[in-house]
């Protein structure tokens, strides 16, 4: 395959990046006092007040940790297998990497 020494290091690269994000999101608890927000059509949303999701709503704070977490407990350990599988020349490794890879594009993307 061409460009593996390439692929090895763009995807540690992520695989470490993606590891200390879903870390922080996961388990910062420092709390934070923000006032809750007022929307455009006059409703009050209560803010998680917590950790690096301090300024989201309670909603969105308790899907990104639940989305960290399986980062953490699947996307992660997937990527190092689909790397293993790689360096074994299986053909099944670049498919598996490919999409953990867009998995985890697409949760820091949005």
């Amino acid at each position: 395959m061409k460009n593996k020494k390439l692929i090895y290091i763009i995807s540690v690269i992520v695989i470490i990046l993606s590891f200390i994000a879903s870390v922080k999101g996961v388990f910062s608890n420092e709390v934070h006092v923000y006032p809750n927000v007022i929307t455009a059509f006059g409703e009050e949303v209560e803010l998680y007040q917590k950790g690096i999701y301090a300024r989201d709503s309670v909603s969105m704070a308790t899907q990104a940790i639940a989305q960290d977490t399986i980062t953490l407990v699947i996307g992660i350990p997937m990527a190092i297998i689909s790397l293993f599988l790689i360096m074994k020349d299986n053909k099944k490794g670049i498919f598996l990497l490919t999409g953990t890879i867009g998995y985890i594009l697409y949760t820091y993307a949005s």
